[in-house]
């Protein structure tokens, strides 16, 4: 494809975006997915709508609330927070030698102001499910050019390396907030400035379509 401009906040975004439908198609908040997933209940591909209803009740009362920054520290958090902070590309290298194809990679890094343990390990499990490509897309996430003003089809993939979590035990915290960490890594494939090719990474094909106070 051509020149993508903007690139790494159409990553970033494209990456959020992804998060949040994951969220909505395992029950962990209420919306509509912004584009078709695998329904983790049914197989189903589709949009999925979820209610407040539809909400696992173990969130007692506080669906997960998704931000795309860190909350300042001493900060009073909802619970069941899950914070994503704003990635930044390594450096590019090419695929091979003698190749025209580069790759780049980003580190997204998470933070998980949950009600319980069992909350955490279980959201945590569902996005290892999501990015080992088990649940609601295959191993990659698609990327959409956000500068576009039809989002309807991917222009390129990102392969996810490595989903990580833990739970923070160094950060001070409350001994109601159950602080969990977790990393993703993702490759990017932009096109070579000179050639102007871009890989569409993988082999399936795309689819059409520190203090935190927690209070409530």
């Amino acid at each position: 494809m051509a020149f993508m401009r903007h690139r790494t906040r159409s990553i970033q975004e494209s990456v959020f975006q992804d998060l949040q439908d994951t969220l909505i198609a395992c029950r962990w908040m209420a919306g509509t997915t912004g584009h078709t997933v695998i329904d983790p209940d049914t197989g189903v591909n589709g949009v999925i709508v979820r209610t407040d209803s539809d909400v696992y009740p173990i969130t007692g009362g506080y669906p997960v609330i998704l931000l795309d920054y860190f909350p300042e520290p001493g900060a009073v958090t909802i619970p069941n927070t899950l914070a994503v902070d704003v990635a930044q590309p390594g450096g590019t290298e090419y695929l091979e030698l003698g190749s025209n194809l580069m790759t780049q990679p980003y580190l997204f890094s998470f933070a998980f102001f949950a009600s319980s343990d069992a909350v955490a390990i279980a959201v945590m499990n569902d996005l290892t499910d999501r990015y080992q490509g088990r649940i609601v897309r295959p191993e990659y996430v698609d990327l959409f050019d956000q500068s576009l003003p039809d989002l309807i089809d991917p222009v390129s993939r990102l392969d996810v390396d490595v989903f990580r979590y833990s739970r923070d035990v160094q950060t001070a915290a409350p001994h109601e907030v159950h602080l969990y960490a977790a990393e993703l890594e993702i490759t990017d494939y932009p096109p070579d400035d000179l050639s102007g090719e871009e890989i569409n990474a993988g082999s399936t094909p795309f689819p059409s379509p520190g203090l935190y106070p927690m209070g409530g």
